[in-house]
């Protein structure tokens, strides 16, 4: 099928999510603490664990169009590669917005990244966010941004995410540390295959596979290793599938074919973990922001998830500070424990505390970094923009 004979969309979402926007305690003011001083783009978030927040994002939002019945979106290193760009552009040039510091649009930026193809586009940004669940829950929230992530017309999404502590922007003012940009698109020449919804890992080798082609496709099969294929049978898009035995890296590959014989051929691959693996706690980082004299900070909660690879784990947990707490201190894997500020955190003067959560199984620990910022006043307000539709 030709690229005249579709119609190519460009669609660029504005409509921007800005976290709490607050004033700072004046510099030097009897009684007040200064926030934490930490200057300079981040070393202490490397860029593998920023690669794991982008595709936990997808994941989630992965998740979202499954539970709606919406296909799930592929994750495609050129769109990716775009978008950690814009979000990298925007924490170390301080801005926030659609348009890059060189005055590109989204779609210049992706065509850039050598996505050429393209039927489709799509751009969502967030700022201020700490974790891809607070990313997602807003994204969820906004009419626009939600269209994106559950328009069944993409099939491939790039995730970047930056991270800058102690942002600020010119003239002082409090910046928003974290910005993100998912980038999503549909290409005329691909249909993608996507394993266990883009998880990055599984502890078993039976696994759920998503194979785009609806309208195309008459047959399919399917190989661990390119070499050994499976008969050809009539194309479905959901099966399971058994990935080839041991640990580590796992390919699937698929093949398609038309009723005119044209094949087209795709593939994805997923982290096989069957022995039992370590422990994980996400988020990562909790980002609590408290009114001075106030309990209930924004947001009240974080829902942890705490897994381990392999079956079940007991757990137990310990905070460092009296003003942070959980609502279950022991379990096991998987749990949810809900991370809250405690009673002592309303006697704090306005100030950016920060503690650590430590969660042990019989192996091994994991940590989440958690920061308060406690105002003297705490704002919070949304800034739309309209849509901006174009054709070439």
């Amino acid at each position: 099928m030709g690229t005249a004979s579709r119609k190519r969309w460009r669609i660029w979402i504005g409509v921007i999510l800005l976290a709490l926007l607050w004033p700072i305690p004046a510099e030097g003011k009897a009684g007040v603490p200064r926030p934490e001083d930490r200057p300079g783009f981040s070393q202490t978030r490397t860029p593998t664990s920023s690669l794991r927040m982008a595709r936990r994002l997808l994941l989630l939002v992965n998740q979202a169009r499954w539970e709606r019945g919406i296909p799930p979106l592929k994750a495609n290193p050129l769109l990716s590669r775009a978008a950690r760009a814009h979000s990298l552009s925007m924490a170390q040039e301080d801005y926030f917005g659609h348009r890059g510091s060189d005055g590109s649009t989204p779609w210049e930026r992706i065509e850039a990244s050598g996505y050429q193809t393209w039927l489709v586009l799509a751009e969502n940004i967030a700022a201020g966010y700490a974790t891809p669940e607070e990313v997602l829950a807003a994204w969820l929230e906004s009419p626009l941004h939600r269209s994106n992530l559950l328009n069944p017309e993409l099939s491939e999404a790039g995730v970047g995410y930056a991270f800058q502590p102690g942002d600020t922007y010119p003239g002082g003012n409090w910046g928003y540390e974290h910005y993100w940009t998912m980038e999503l698109g549909n290409r005329w020449d691909a249909y993608p295959l996507v394993i266990a919804l883009e998880a990055y890992s599984t502890t078993t080798r039976q696994v759920s596979l998503y194979l785009y082609g609806q309208g195309w496709a008459q047959e399919m099969r399917l190989s661990n290793d390119r070499e050994n294929w499976g008969d050809w049978q009539p194309y479905r898009s959901t099966l399971t599938w058994e990935l080839s035995p041991g640990d580590g890296p796992k390919f699937v590959y698929a093949e398609l074919r038309n009723a005119q014989g044209e094949v087209m051929r795709s593939e994805d691959d997923i982290l096989l973990q069957e022995r039992p693996g370590t422990l994980q706690v996400h988020p990562e980082q909790a980002f609590f922001v408290l009114e001075q004299g106030q309990s209930a900070g924004q947001p009240r909660r974080y829902t942890l998830q705490v897994d381990r690879s392999g079956g079940p784990a007991s757990w137990q947990a310990a905070v460092d500070r009296e003003w942070l707490t959980l609502d279950v201190f022991s379990g096991t894997t998987p749990g949810r424990p809900n991370l809250t500020l405690a009673r002592p955190a309303s006697l704090l003067p306005p100030g950016l505390y920060t503690a650590t959560l430590t969660v042990r199984d019989d192996r091994t620990q994991a940590k989440v970094s958690v920061r308060l910022l406690v105002l003297p006043r705490v704002y919070a307000f949304y800034l739309p923009l309209l849509p901006h539709h174009t054709r070439p």
